[in-house]
């Protein structure tokens, strides 16, 4: 089975708990980060064991780099909107913190970007698989 190698950009508290869980899973890697903080990208790619080839400064060349699969956005909300459609127009797949879009116009037009795509797109909402959610719905 291939490996989904995804990459995260910014790497705040949540991006550290979102990475936990690699360690369980044998489909998905944890390839490449990007952060604009020096001291925060050395710290993450050492407790992740990260290749220093795909750490990187820009969160432009994270979306540049053909062997990363999937996005996970986890910047501040003001900036998804911009990471999204970055992300969209080099194809990549793509995980946003929530709120994926700070009003409705932008998700309007994430929406119109993305119906001329075959790209995954989801909003980082945990409560959607859950299996009490489930339960809840089949009720």
């Amino acid at each position: 089975m291939k490996k989904i190698n995804w990459g995260i950009i910014g790497l705040g508290n949540i991006a550290h708990e979102f990475s936990k869980a690699f360690v369980e899973t044998n489909n998905a890697k944890l390839l490449a980060i990007s952060s604009k903080d020096e001291d925060k990208l050395k710290k993450f790619r050492l407790q992740y064991n990260i290749e220093s080839k795909f750490s990187f400064k820009n969160y432009q060349d994270l979306i540049n780099c053909d062997e990363v699969d999937i996005v996970y956005i986890a910047l501040p909300n003001s900036f998804h909107k911009q990471w999204i459609l970055k992300a969209i127009e080099h194809k990549k797949n793509i995980l946003v913190e929530k709120p994926a879009t700070i009003n409705f116009h932008e998700a309007n037009e994430i929406k119109e970007c993305l119906k001329k795509t075959n790209i995954f797109f989801s909003e980082a909402f945990m409560y959607r698989y859950l299996p009490q959610t489930r339960s809840v719905i089949n009720l």
